[in-house]
């Protein structure tokens, strides 16, 4: 630890060591970052991210361990780019009828 922080800790050491607790006093439980001061898991989970910046799509497909042909297929399909070679890839070939769109990956509900 750098002097900075060593202070830091006493300092902080002896605030806690000033705080006189009454026995016959009920704890209470309060949780700030809501507005009805009541824990959840979902708003701990949100105020631990809370100053994270998320990344793209594509920034996760490129950090993810799939196989790079994976990666570079996913990040085709996330651009709505993936190559057909000339096919016409428009009528679903289970039911020959549907469309679908590429994003989906799935030819129809059947």
């Amino acid at each position: 630890m750098d002097e900075a922080a060593l202070s830091e800790f006493f300092l902080l050491w002896q605030r806690l060591a000033n705080i006189q607790l009454d026995p016959e006093r009920e704890d209470v439980l309060l949780w700030r970052w809501s507005t009805d001061d009541i824990y959840s898991a979902k708003l701990a989970y949100e105020a631990f991210f809370a100053g994270q910046v998320r990344a793209s799509v594509s920034e996760q497909i490129w950090r993810s361990r799939a196989p790079y042909s994976c990666k570079f297929f996913a990040w085709l399909a996330s651009k709505n780019r993936c190559w057909t070679e000339g096919f016409d890839i428009g009528v679903c070939r289970v039911c020959r009828s549907v469309r679908f769109a590429i994003r989906s990956q799935r030819p129809c509900s059947t």
